[in-house]
């Protein structure tokens, strides 16, 4: 999840730059913060728990991932990000591992649906 958080906030970077309507950009702009916002709540569990953040692996899908990411023009990367997204990983993944921290998960399925709400996505 926190690789998962961290490709997130640099797909919306990148869309942040491609993109030429200002609102868009915001609504980019926002999500990048609340894709980083969520992974530092992700880092903190991983603490809490005694695990190290996959920091170096995190580095490198990300370099990967931005080289992929600037390539592609905005249109791809939404069609990129609404595939993801339709897929509703923490809303199925909440249902399996609510019981360990409820906050977390409420965290993550609230983070879920801003993005399906700032990007106007339909079920």
């Amino acid at each position: 999840m926190f690789i998962v958080e961290s490709l997130g906030e640099r797909i919306y970077d990148a869309l942040r730059s491609k993109s030429k309507d200002a609102d868009k950009k915001s609504v980019y702009a926002k999500l990048s913060v609340n894709e980083k916002e969520t992974r530092d709540a992700i880092e903190k569990e991983l603490e809490s728990m005694n695990v190290p953040a996959p920091k170096l692996r995190t580095r490198c899908a990300t370099g990967i991932a931005d080289a992929l990411f600037w390539t592609l023009p905005e249109r791809s990367l939404l069609r990129l990000l609404t595939g993801i997204l339709k897929k509703r990983a923490f809303s199925h993944w909440r249902e399996r591992h609510n019981s360990r921290n409820p906050d977390l998960w409420t965290l993550l399925l609230e983070h879920e649906n801003l993005q399906w709400k700032m990007l106007d996505l339909s079920e």
